[in-house]
């Protein structure tokens, strides 16, 4: 398995080979991606991290998830890499200004998929949309956490995209409450993949799917940029 690296992109004298291939570790299709990554002056108010590379980037600790065949939507909200992909490198949005009560998370994993492999990918997730409505998993405190499925627009980016945000509910004295809007935002181009990941805290402003997925779509020209980065390594 891959390394797991702090490197935070834009440092001085920090490059995509001495991060991945400095280490020992990092395919060639790893250091690609790593390579058009966006850096911290795309995304205003960001650092941008490097948190792991290689097939497992992002793997979801979660493996009591019903009904499996919601896992597709699942493992995307929580940043993980499809696992059929060759290589990865998922990231973490810093912000500068962090608020302590409901923190925003913004994750993105970029995947070099085989052919054909990128449009099954994004296939699986509609699929899925078709098929879930709603999902559960067990925390680690033993109480279940229930979800709510929607798909939402996509943004007109890449080669196809796909959308949707899933609203947890955690249990609170025997009481299914809103916490977390999970937003995922996944663009094709070519034989890659982008996943846009956020989390997005039930506040006043973001009580509703939609308004979450408004808070996940401020870096909207981040996306649009990404996307136009992953087009140059074809």
């Amino acid at each position: 398995m891959a390394a797991v690296l702090t490197v935070l992109a834009g440092t001085s004298g920090c490059t995509a080979e001495s991060s991945a291939q400095g280490s020992g570790e990092g395919s060639a299709d790893e250091v690609g991606l790593w390579s058009a990554r966006l850096s911290d002056s795309e995304v205003p108010g960001h650092s941008v991290r490097l948190d792991s590379l290689g097939k497992d980037a992002g793997a979801s600790p979660r493996q009591s998830l019903t009904p499996a065949q919601c896992r597709p939507l699942f493992d995307p909200a929580l940043g993980a890499a499809d696992r059929t992909a060759e290589a990865h490198v998922r990231m973490t949005l810093d912000p500068h200004k962090k608020d302590p009560i409901a923190p925003v998370e913004r994750h993105i994993t970029l995947s070099q998929h085989r052919p054909g492999g990128a449009d099954a990918y994004l296939a699986s997730l509609k699929k899925a949309l078709e098929n879930c409505s709603t999902l559960s998993w067990a925390e680690q405190w033993g109480a279940r956490t229930e979800a709510s499925v929607a798909r939402k627009p996509a943004p007109k980016e890449g080669d196809d995209s796909v959308a949707y945000v899933l609203t947890a509910k955690v249990p609170v004295a025997g009481v299914q409450k809103d916490s977390t809007y999970y937003v995922v935002i996944a663009v094709r181009t070519g034989t890659k993949t982008a996943l846009f990941a956020t989390a997005v805290p039930t506040t006043r402003t973001t009580n509703t799917p939609d308004k979450a997925l408004t808070v996940a779509l401020q870096h909207q020209s981040a996306i649009t940029e990404q996307t136009t980065k992953l087009t140059r390594l074809r």
